[in-house]
């Protein structure tokens, strides 16, 4: 299933990039674009990880971890979690999002697949979680197609979680590997970073220089590494702040903290 996932998802992707055009994002937003850049950045990276662990448990002990929600909240709410706290700016509001699947008696009257806005933050940010949900939509539809035309004969290759998720919650990500959930993430988080880069460059040239400094008012916003690189100002009472430039994506560095220790991610 992984190598057909795949095929679907980097076919899917450059359309999915100029279908996502992320016109809501302006010039006030690019401190904004700028974290979810860095923290997709970091999502990625840990997805990938991941993914390659579980490849490698299975080749060790011969049988594929299949998807389950211990699984799915060891790796979303404890491993990547820890990942992007290390890289988040924590002066700047978020955004979240979700794609449902249809319990079987909500395909009579929802739309499978549906994406749902859960934090919108700004109209920028919204539209770039929708751009990153419609990966997992894509994907999303695949699986229930590839269910639906085979749905005995997959209900009977699963385990007993895997039957329950299956029929009971419609949830078709239960015929994926845990494997194949991570890489399913990790190529939304990099279509993510793609549709970020991409507006990136158009603000460039659209931006005044002064749009892309921000000022700070504690390290703990930023991290010490950027905090320490800052200009230096004062406001009318005093009180000491710091000013970062972040023009470049590609050069100039994201915040960076330690990771939670002891890490509570287990994949390891």
């Amino acid at each position: 299933m992984r190598s057909r996932l795949a095929t679907l998802l980097l076919v899917a992707l450059p359309a999915l990039a100029q279908a996502q055009g992320l016109s809501d994002c302006k010039c006030d937003d690019l401190r904004e674009m700028r974290d979810r850049w860095c923290s997709a950045r970091a999502a990625r990276a840990e997805y990938e990880r991941i993914e390659y662990f579980l490849k490698e448990e299975k080749a060790r002990t011969g049988k594929a971890r299949m998807f389950s929600n211990a699984d799915k909240t060891m790796i979303n709410q404890k491993c990547v979690q820890e990942a992007i706290n290390a890289v988040s700016d924590r002066g700047v509001v978020k955004a979240t999002a979700v794609t449902h699947e249809n319990l079987p008696v909500e395909s009579l009257f929802k739309d499978e697949c549906r994406i749902e806005v859960t934090r919108e933050g700004t109209a920028c940010l919204k539209q770039i979680v929708q751009a990153h949900e419609g990966v997992h939509r894509e994907a999303c539809l695949w699986r229930n197609d590839f269910v639906n035309r085979g749905y005995f004969a997959t209900l009977a290759n699963l385990d007993l979680g895997g039957k329950i998720g299956l029929h009971y919650l419609g949830d078709t990500k239960y015929v994926m590997a845990s494997s194949e959930f991570a890489f399913e993430e990790a190529v939304s988080y990099a279509a993510e970073m793609q549709f970020i880069a991409a507006k990136w460059k158009e603000l460039q040239q659209a931006c005044v220089t002064k749009a892309f400094e921000s000022e700070v008012g504690e390290p703990n916003e930023v991290g010490e590494s950027i905090w320490n690189n800052g200009q230096v100002v004062r406001d009318a009472s005093g009180k000491e702040g710091r000013v970062y430039k972040f023009y470049d994506l590609s050069n100039d560095p994201c915040p960076r903290r330690p990771r939670k220790s002891p890490s509570e991610c287990t994949l390891r």
